[in-house]
């Protein structure tokens, strides 16, 4: 009999442990295989090895990003097996964010009850300190006791009222100190909020099984997580004789999973999210440069927008994408669809933080000119010009500027058609300088003509202290008149050499500058208009 008992015992201990050991195998976290990561959005697999048997099989699969479409939802699967269904739900999340998100909420409520607390000590004290002023007389230095026998009161009353002042002050410090940290916890909770920190997604499959496999098969899912981008970032490296740049990807993605040493590769543009091919949008070519959209909102234009002090942040930025989406409406034709594998296992976290990662560093080949204008500024730029720029896959995005160990600034890149040439700014050069002068202007009236005459005569100048060579466009600004002013009449005449662009208003010198060599060139306006106006502007 006791050996019956030890034997359904036994049987049963079995049962439960074979059903716990097959529940967890159905229930496992995939691990991320690879990830191909857009300019707008990020299409991760992951891939697991599952034992098929029976007929029909349910799988789940958590850790999944939250927010993902269903319609974006790939699965390579065995051959006799076929998805049957397939649910995607959103379940709470057992890790460290959603465990930090319930403390912080906690912590919030507790500081909340603690500033009232402090804020019932802070009246109390406030009506003791009214119930002493009353002991008080007003306009007096002398105290009015209401017990007058009693000689002593008068210190008390005087030491009691400072030590309330003090306690009210420090009540209102400590007041002050928690509303700093409940507004530091509200902010840290409204970024895991963002994450979905709490949340997981969950995919669950119906498989039908026509085919018996002894040994696990490798199954593999893919998803479209519309929560990551990434933008390049480079850094320029020069010297006299060469041009070195570094090539880095900043990588962002906010699905409240870390990808950890999974495979990387970057690819240009926008991923696909349906079946059907998307139809083309406009395709503009204008000569006008259009303007860039500021760093914060939907990415359908792949090209990373202009930020003035992203050169102190562009690492450890956090990039708000509380707007981003995927645009079908978007067009990217014309644009290259560039593809780079990353060699790195790094860690892209999923709370949104920016990662640098490097992709790779080339040469390029391109002649440093400099670029004066003196009316603007006394220092002379030099700037880098490269004719043939198309085998290096470059796109827009950020610059860094390094010269001999020396961080000099940044600058947006940006990629002109194929054909132009490409400008790269370096910063000013110490070593060349530049200057305007107006050395003369005359000015003479004729009462026959009826007009008036001004002439001013400029000299530009340009000092080149270096020990090499160098080219230099030497440019300055000539004056126009407005369609309304047919009166006045403007002439510019210059030194040979120059070059005048009449669009524009400017005129161009380009100059060969040898070591400690110094140039003088000559601007003449001549400005004629009606003897009884007045001249603005000149």
């Amino acid at each position: 009999m006791k050996f019956t008992h030890l034997l359904l015992f036994a049987l049963l201990f079995l049962s439960v442990s074979l059903n716990v050991i097959g529940q967890s195998e159905k229930n496992e976290v995939w691990p991320i295989s690879s990830v191909e990561v857009h300019q707008a959005g990020a299409l991760v697999e992951h891939s697991s090895l599952v034992l098929l048997r029976g007929d029909k099989q349910e799988i789940i699969i958590p850790g999944i990003s939250p927010g993902v479409d269903l319609s974006t939802i790939q699965i390579d699967l065995p051959e006799g097996v076929s998805v049957e269904k397939i649910d995607y739900e959103e379940r709470e999340k057992p890790d460290s964010r959603s465990s930090e998100l319930s403390g912080i909420k906690d912590s919030i409520y507790v500081q909340s009850v603690s500033i009232k607390m402090i804020e019932a000590i802070r009246k109390t004290l406030i009506l003791e300190l009214d119930f002493l002023s009353a002991n008080r007389s007003i306009g007096s230095d002398n105290e009015v006791l209401l017990v007058d026998d009693v000689a002593e009161m008068a210190d008390f009353l005087r030491d009691r009222n400072q030590e309330l002042s003090l306690d009210i002050l420090e009540a209102d410090l400590d007041i002050d100190k928690i509303k700093i940290l409940i507004r530091e916890l509200t902010n840290r909770k409204r970024a895991l909020e963002h994450l979905q920190a709490d949340k997981e997604g969950v995919v669950i499959l119906v498989l039908n099984i026509s085919k018996t496999y002894a040994r696990p098969q490798e199954v593999k899912f893919r998803y479209l997580s519309p929560s990551a981008f990434w933008s390049t970032d480079y850094e320029v490296i020069f010297n006299s004789k060469n041009i070195f740049v570094k090539r880095y990807a900043l990588i962002s993605q906010s699905s409240g999973s870390d990808w950890t040493s999974a495979p990387i590769t970057l690819i240009s543009g926008k991923p696909s999210g349906t079946l059907s091919p998307a139809s083309f949008g406009d395709w503009v070519i204008s000569a006008k440069k259009p303007p860039r959209s500021p760093r914060r909102g939907v990415y359908a234009n792949y090209n990373m927008p202009e930020s003035s002090s992203f050169a102190s942040s562009a690492v450890g930025e956090q990039f708000d994408d509380s707007g981003f989406e995927i645009s079908e409406e978007a067009s990217f034709a014309g644009n290259s669809r560039y593809r780079f594998d990353l060699e790195t296992s790094a860690t892209i976290s999923g709370d949104g933080e920016v990662e640098k990662v490097a992709i790779d560093e080339f040469e390029l080949d391109g002649e440093v000119r400099y670029y004066a204008v003196p009316a603007l500024n006394s220092e002379v730029y030099s700037t880098v010009r490269v004719p043939e720029f198309s085998g290096h896959k470059l796109m827009n995005g950020y610059a860094q500027v390094i010269s001999n160990n020396s961080y000099l600034g940044n600058f947006y890149l940006s990629i002109p058609s194929i054909g132009d040439t490409l400008v790269m700014p370096l910063g000013p050069n110490p070593y060349v300088r530049c200057s305007r002068e107006l050395v003369e202007e005359t000015s003479t009236s004729s009462l026959l003509s009826g007009k008036r005459q001004v002439v001013s005569n400029w000299t530009l100048s340009v000092e080149n202290s270096l020990s090499d060579s160098i080219s230099l466009d030497l440019v300055d600004l000539t004056p126009r008149t407005r369609a309304r002013d047919g009166a006045i009449d403007v002439s510019v005449t210059f030194s040979e050499g120059g070059r005048f662009d009449a669009a524009n208003n400017l005129v161009t010198f380009a100059l060969e500058l040898g070591p400690g060599e110094r140039r003088d060139v000559m601007i003449t306006i001549t400005v004629v208009y009606p003897r009884n106006s007045t001249l603005y502007g000149l």
